[in-house]
C-alpha cells in the first residue's frame, strides 16, 4: 500500500469518528432496527457539545430540554461512546432516575466498544473490569464509564463528562416536593462535586415540573448566582416567545422553524414507532394543557396558576377586533329559581386570525321560565347565523329541554352542549387556547365589570378538582370554544378581503376573451 493510500485511509477513518452523529449513521443499524436518525435538533446540540468536549481547559455546563421518545438518550449513548473513544483516559459518569436504567445505558456503550471500538478507535474493553455499570478500557484504567441512579454511590469518582439524564420518571414523581427536594440536595452535594478541570456537565431532561432540576438550575442562574448554564431548549412545536418584537409570521427559532412546526419531521408513519408516539404526545395539547406545556413544549407552568392563568387573557378594544366568521352562544340554564345556580349564556366568535373572541355574557340567578325568555331574547338579538347550544346531560328531562328549544326557536340552529367527562376535561381545549393567548376579552370600559367577573371565576378552576363556587361561566365558555374549535368549517371567505373576488373577476374576463365573447 502506497503512502498516499495510507493517508487516504487515515483521513477516511478520521471522518468516520469525527462526530457522534457520523458514528451513529454508520453503526446505528447494529443497535436499532431502523438505524439512527440524525434529527436537526440533535445536530444543533452536537455542535455545542462537541466544541465543549474538545476544550479541555474550561468547564462547560449545558441543559438540554426536549420531549421524550425522540432520541435524547440514544444520542447520549453515542456521544459517550465518541467521548471515551477520543479521550480514553477521561472518566464518564452517567446518572438517571434508577441504577437499573443507568446500567442499561452503560451496557449499551460498553457493547459498542466490544463491537466497534477496536475498528473505530483501536480500543477494547478491559476483560478484568467490564461490568455493565462500571467498566474501563484495556490499558486505560483511569477512564471508562460509571452508570448509577441518582441515589447511587459515586463518592471518590471523578467525572470529566457528567451526563445527568431524566431524574424524574413520571408526572406523579414530578408532583412530589419530597422527591424534587431530595434530588436537588443530591445535586448540590454528590453530583456537583464530581467536576474536574475542563469537565463537561450535561443535564438532559424532558421537563415535568417548573421546579425540577432543570428549572432550579435555570432559576439559580437567572437570579445571578450559581453556574452559567447554557440552555438548549427544543419545544416540540415551535412557538413565538413573548419577547419577540416582530410579527409571529416572521419568527424563526434556533432550528429555523416557523411557528407550529414540529421538532421531529422525518416520520415513518409505521405503527408503534417512536415517531408515531411523538404524534400522540403532541396531541396532548388538546387533552391536558399542563402536560403539554411540560412534556412537549418544555415550558412548564406552576400548577397553582390553574387552568386559566390570569396573565394569559388577551384584552383588546372591540374597535380593534377583526371580523368573526363563526359564532355560537352556549347556555347553562338553572334548574330552579333561587337555587343558587345561575343561568348563563356566553356569546363567542371565531376570528379570521384564528383567535376566539368573548363577545358577551348573560348571567342572572333566575329559574327555567325566565331562562327560556332570556334564550329567546338573545336569539333574536344575535340573529339566525349564531348557533345556539343548550347544555344537555344524560337525563331524559334535559333531552326534552333541548327538543323544546328546537321546536320554539324556528329558523335557528339549536344544538346540544354535551356534558361528557368532567368539567376539567370539557374545558381542556378552552384552557389550552387561553394559555396560548388565543382567547380575547373586550377591554372597553362598558364591559369592565363582567369581564373582571369572568376572569375571577376562571382563575378558580385549578385543574385538579378544585373549582370556584360558581363555574357556570366556565362551562359556557368551554362549550362555545370547543364547538368553534371542532367546527367542520375549514376556511371561509373574508368579506373584507376583496383580493379573491378581483382575481376571480379577472379570470372570468380572460376566459370570455379567449372564447371571443
Amino acid at each position: 500500500m502506497s503512502s498516499l493510500e495510507e493517508t487516504d485511509l487515515h483521513v477516511e477513518q478520521a471522518r468516520r469518528i469525527a462526530l457522534p452523529s457520523l458514528i451513529g449513521m454508520e453503526i446505528g443499524h447494529t443497535l436499532w432496527e431502523k438505524g439512527w436518525q440524525p434529527y436537526p435538533f440533535l445536530l444543533h446540540a452536537e455542535r455545542e457539545l462537541v466544541s465543549a468536549a474538545v476544550d479541555t481547559e474550561e468547564q462547560d455546563w449545558y441543559i438540554l430540554n426536549a420531549p421524550n421518545q425522540i432520541g435524547k438518550t440514544s444520542y447520549a449513548a453515542l456521544f459517550i461512546f465518541w467521548f471515551i473513544g477520543m479521550f480514553p483516559d477521561r472518566q464518564v459518569i452517567f446518572i438517571s432516575y434508577s441504577g437499573e436504567y443507568s446500567s442499561e445505558i452503560g451496557r449499551l456503550v460498553r457493547d459498542l466498544f466490544r463491537m466497534h471500538g477496536e475498528r473505530l478507535f483501536g480500543l477494547t474493553v478491559d476483560p478484568d473490569n467490564d461490568s455493565q455499570g462500571d467498566w474501563s478500557l484495556k490499558g486505560h484504567p483511569a477512564g471508562g464509564m460509571l452508570s448509577v441512579g441518582w441515589t447511587g454511590q459515586i463518592q471518590g469518582r471523578q467525572g470529566h463528562l457528567v451526563w445527568v439524564d431524566d431524574l424524574l420518571r413520571t408526572i406523579i414523581e414530578a408532583a412530589s416536593p419530597t422527591t424534587k427536594d431530595a434530588q436537588w440536595a443530591e445535586w448540590q452535594g454528590t453530583m456537583f462535586g464530581r467536576r474536574q478541570p475542563g469537565s463537561l456537565y450535561v443535564v438532559s431532561q424532558t421537563r415535568l415540573a417548573e421546579d425540577d432540576l432543570s428549572g432550579r438550575l435555570l432559576a439559580q442562574r437567572n437570579n445571578g448566582g450559581g453556574i452559567p448554564w447554557k440552555h438548549l431548549m427544543y419545544p416540540g412545536l415551535c412557538w413565538v416567545p413573548e419577547d419577540h418584537e416582530g410579527t409571529p409570521e416572521e419568527y424563526r427559532d434556533i432550528l429555523g422553524r416557523a411557528p407550529g412546526d414540529p421538532l421531529v419531521t422525518r416520520f415513518s408513519r409505521t405503527k408503534d414507532t417512536p415517531e408515531d408516539n411523538w404524534w400522540r404526545l403532541a396531541q396532548r395539547q388538546l387533552d391536558n394543557p399542563q402536560v403539554f406545556d411540560c412534556m412537549v413544549q418544555q415550558n412548564p407552568t406552576n400548577s397553582e396558576s390553574g387552568m386559566f392563568p390570569e396573565d394569559r387573557w388577551v384584552l383588546e378594544y372591540r374597535a380593534d377586533w377583526p371580523a368573526r366568521y363563526l359564532h355560537t352562544r352556549a347556555w347553562d340554564i338553572a334548574g330552579t329559581e333561587g337555587s343558587g345556580d345561575f343561568t348563563v349564556g356566553a356569546l363567542v366568535g371565531k376570528g379570521y386570525d384564528g383567535r376566539y373572541y368573548i363577545e358577551g355574557r348573560y348571567r342572572e340567578q333566575v329559574g327555567p321560565e325566565a331562562g327560556i325568555e332570556a334564550v329567546k331574547m338573545h336569539a333574536e338579538a344575535d340573529g339566525h347565523a349564531v348557533t345556539i347550544q343548550i347544555e344537555q346531560g344524560k337525563s331524559g328531562s334535559e333531552k326534552t329541554l333541548l327538543e323544546f328549544y328546537q321546536q320554539h326557536l324556528p329558523g335557528y340552529t339549536v344544538e346540544p352542549a354535551k356534558t361528557d367527562g368532567t368539567k376539567e376535561q370539557r374545558a381542556q381545549t378552552y384552557s389550552v387556547l387561553q394559555r396560548q393567548g388565543k382567547v380575547v376579552l373586550p377591554a372597553d370600559d362598558d364591559d369592565a365589570v363582567w369581564v373582571a367577573a369572568w376572569i375571577k371565576e376562571a382563575k378558580g378552576m385549578m385543574g385538579d378538582g378544585r373549582r370556584p363556587r360558581h363555574d357556570d361561566t366556565i362551562d359556557c365558555g368551554a362549550y362555545a370554544v370547543r364547538w368553534l374549535a371542532q367546527s367542520d368549517v375549514v376556511s371561509w371567505h373574508d368579506p373584507t378581503d376583496l383580493t379573491d373576488d378581483i382575481e376571480r373577476q379577472l379570470e372570468l374576463e380572460q376566459m370570455l376573451a379567449d372564447m371571443g365573447l
